[in-house]
């Protein structure tokens, strides 16, 4: 944390893969085994089972919360490890990947699909969500080409669970419109 600039270019190449970014290359996206998500949900896993070891933890309520990326994980969390109660998410990333070979809508930042992502998929991971546990999307952006509506529509039409998903017209990935900021705060707090 806090290091020169040049280590996280450093960094950032121990992640690449065959000249693709991190979880983009796609010779390792072939097969569920060597794609980049298969450790990425180990460490998912294996960072919520120490949470709940931890005295903080009250025994039952267990909520992953996370946007884009950390929204992929928390779904992650609430289908591959035993009591999540919910998932607290937003434009969450790698929802219907397989989609864009079916000519669902994506934009230029997207993962060309490969057979290894099919597991990984947050419409395969909805399936194994428990009904016990409660999902809120409290941001889809309509505008969104990187966490697409479409694709966010056929994860949240697989789940079999309690659910809610909150549609803004004019959001897009990291942005939401100014008459929209103070609606979509006071519904991400609950008020």
């Amino acid at each position: 944390m806090n290091q020169p600039a040049e280590y996280y270019v450093e960094f950032k190449k121990t992640t690449d893969s065959n000249g693709y970014g991190h979880a983009f290359d796609p010779a390792q996206n072939e097969k569920a085994e060597t794609a980049y998500f298969g450790g990425m949900t180990w460490r998912v896993m294996r960072a919520v089972e120490y949470a709940k070891t931890l005295p903080e933890w009250n025994g039952k309520d267990l909520t992953m919360e996370g946007g884009s990326q950390g929204g992929l994980q928390s779904i992650w969390a609430g289908a591959l490890v035993p009591g999540v109660t919910k998932l607290d998410i937003y434009v969450p990333w790698g929802c219907n990947i397989g989609g864009t070979t079916d000519g669902r809508n994506h934009g230029d930042w997207f993962q060309e699909w490969r057979p290894g992502l099919d597991y990984y998929d947050t419409v395969n991971m909805a399936r194994r969500i428990p009904k016990t546990c409660k999902v809120v999307i409290s941001r889809v952006g309509m505008g969104d080409y990187i966490s697409t509506p479409s694709g966010i529509s056929v994860f949240y039409n697989a789940l079999t669970c309690p659910k809610s998903c909150a549609w803004l017209q004019g959001s897009q990935h990291n942005s939401v419109p100014k008459p929209l900021v103070l609606e979509y705060c006071f519904r991400r707090e609950g008020l």
